[in-house]
């Protein structure tokens, strides 16, 4: 998003550049360090740790850059494999023919961390999942509403019974352990409270028809992505949690991925639960503006507050806008926020990985080598 408004770039030293913005941009930063710098001539030359030497669709070869700025790796190379099921990589694993597992599935968890040959190293998926409401729903567009469906949730057990307590309960899409985050006023889980909102604004339980019908309050459709488990079991439990409050979701399960984002691009939709990339700024404002093109709810109430922190020159003027954006989610929900998630990646113990808390251990893979090189290096 930021990118756009990069009006040019010239040198202004050795070591530094000017970029010449269109309007001040607080997002570019944060999007620059997602951005791969290549050669225009080359573009399998990185700026990282290792250069491609060759790639097909099911494999790729890396080598060690000698002059990477950090230092030379330690691994020489890196082969990178496919396989058409976790299970057909975990039994690889297994075998030794490879010495890593990308990401370890929910399922399999218990098993991998109780295998004596391999570590698995878990850590924070820039990603959450939240339900989203189309404001344009003859019921949903009352805020009040909405608020009552947030209460009526409790996150706690999603995460544990729906994502088998791999994440953490969510209070909106900027994560805990960004710098500017605001905590606000998250939603307690309060079922009468929820209840008791849906009475005062006029939608109050009612009879169903025939003997065996159990009165509801409103229905709505929830579109459910059947491509992933994991959304599956979150959407049987969010609706469970909703009918005790008597409110009736309806699940629409969609399996093709082109008719999922149109959709949701569209419109088409009266609620839908998804993951959501919450790691920069910039798709905070493209998820959640209302002239984004990414998401079509309906909904505006936050516009003011995301052009706001757009345009913030100053880490206090993005921590104020952070906090206005937050409370006004909180006020005027565009979603019920669930859960952001918790991801393993499995590593075979032939190898010293020199793992961080919480990191994602890619991002210190130059610093891997074969386990005992240290102290044979000390010797």
């Amino acid at each position: 998003l930021s990118l756009s408004d990069i009006m040019g770039v010239r040198p202004s030293g050795p070591n530094s550049i000017d970029i010449v913005l269109a309007h001040p941009n607080a997002f570019l930063l944060s999007d620059l360090a997602l951005v791969s710098v290549v050669k225009a001539d080359k573009t399998q030359s990185t700026t990282g740790p290792f250069m491609v030497v060759s790639r097909t669709p099911q494999e790729a070869v890396l080598r060690a850059y000698p002059r990477y700025y950090r230092g030379r790796p330690e691994l020489s190379e890196i082969d990178v494999k496919s396989y058409p099921t976790q299970r057909n990589a975990w039994a690889a694993l297994m075998r030794g023919d490879i010495d890593m597992l990308q990401e370890v599935s929910r399922d399999a968890a218990d098993f991998v961390q109780a295998e004596s040959t391999v570590s698995s190293y878990s850590f924070a998926r820039p990603y959450y999942i939240p339900l989203v409401f189309n404001v344009r729903h003859p019921v949903l567009k009352n805020a009040e509403v909405r608020k009552a469906l947030n209460e009526a949730l409790d996150r706690a057990a999603l995460v544990r019974d729906g994502l088998k307590g791999w994440g953490r309960p969510a209070d909106g899409p900027i994560p805990t352990e960004h710098w500017a985050y605001s905590r606000g006023t998250p939603f307690e889980f309060s079922p009468d409270s929820a209840r008791a909102r849906l009475d005062a604004a006029g939608y109050r339980l009612k009879s169903g028809h025939g003997n065996a019908a159990i009165p509801t309050r409103f229905s709505f459709n929830c579109l459910v992505y059947t491509g992933d488990t994991r959304f599956e079991r979150l959407a049987l439990l969010v609706q469970k949690q909703l009918a005790d409050v008597g409110v009736d979701m309806q699940l629409v399960p969609v399996k093709d991925t082109r008719e999922w984002v149109d959709r949701m691009r569209t419109g088409n939709f009266d609620a839908f639960l998804f993951e959501m990339y919450g790691r920069s700024l910039s798709w905070v404002y493209q998820l959640w503006h209302s002239n984004s093109g990414e998401l079509n709810s309906g909904y505006r109430s936050a516009d003011n507050a995301l052009e706001r922190l757009r345009s913030s020159r100053s880490d206090d003027e993005i921590r104020a806008a952070i906090a206005e954006l937050t409370r006004v989610m909180h006020d005027d929900p565009p979603a019920a926020f669930l859960a952001w998630q918790t991801t393993t990646r499995a590593v075979s113990n032939r190898f010293d990985v020199r793992s961080e808390n919480d990191r994602d251990i890619f991002a210190n893979v130059w610093q891997w080598r074969p386990a005992g090189a240290g102290e044979q290096a000390d010797r």
